[in-house]
């Protein structure tokens, strides 16, 4: 059974909010570098890509280097 997807922010998870508050600085260097508009707030950016960036932080933290 998958997992339901909380639409909220995770803010009881520091580690996490901090690796996705990294990669929207990232995003946002990213875009104005290639012309393109940074997202307006962290939030909006978290909102579009929440199951992409659990996905990432799972990968990176949760796999222990596999």
């Amino acid at each position: 059974m998958k997992e339901e997807i909380k639409i909220v922010l995770d803010s009881d998870n520091k580690a996490f909010m901090d690796f996705c508050r990294w990669l929207y600085d990232e995003n946002c260097h990213e875009r104005s570098e290639h012309g393109m508009k940074p997202y307006k707030h962290f939030e909006v950016y978290y909102f579009a890509h929440t199951n992409w960036l659990r996905k990432q932080y799972e990968e990176r933290y949760n796999n222990n280097g596999e």
